[in-house]
């Protein structure tokens, strides 16, 4: 394996970046022939990471993924190339695509949550018949008023 100390810029280590894909990425396609295509890709990342560590690191993630590597049977669709893609390999390189356990840098707004119960609370009362009385008239008026006032909350918020 090449250390990273000992890659240069114009040295591209095409078979390495393939044999690593192939012992790392189990569960995708393997890469069986090195195409112009492909060599294109690979020099494409290279002059952007010059890292074999980097392509370790994407490929580790992509395995790992639940939906990358076809796990949830939701997607089958990741292989080597659509890997090497610029916009696929940076969205894997930042963690687009880790399981959802908390990994993921999504943090959902505290009061969003609350504004949605109540507006759930508001739409089931009237769906029993909690609040009948003008309900033709009101209902318009005040689903509108919820649905403003949850939004100037959640910007204020």
């Amino acid at each position: 394996m090449l250390s990273e100390k000992d890659t240069d810029l114009n040295k591209v280590p095409y078979d390495e970046i393939f044999n690593i894909f192939n012992q790392t990425c189990v569960s995708l396609p393997k890469v069986i022939k090195l195409t112009s295509v492909r060599c294109a890709q690979i020099k494409a990342r290279w002059k952007e990471y010059n890292s074999i560590g980097t392509f370790i690191k994407v490929f580790k993630m992509a395995e790992e993924s639940d939906f990358l590597s076809g796990k949830n049977n939701k997607w089958a669709g990741c292989c080597f190339d659509w890997l090497m893609q610029k916009d696929k390999f940076i969205q894997v390189l930042e963690g687009n695509y880790r399981n959802i356990q908390g990994s993921n840098n999504f943090k959902p707004r505290d009061n969003a949550v609350e504004y949605y119960k109540e507006l759930e609370k508001v739409t089931q009362q009237r769906l029993i018949g909690e609040d009948n009385e003008n309900a033709d008239m009101e209902e318009t008026v005040d689903n509108k008023a919820i649905i403003e006032n949850m939004k100037n909350k959640a910007r204020n918020g």
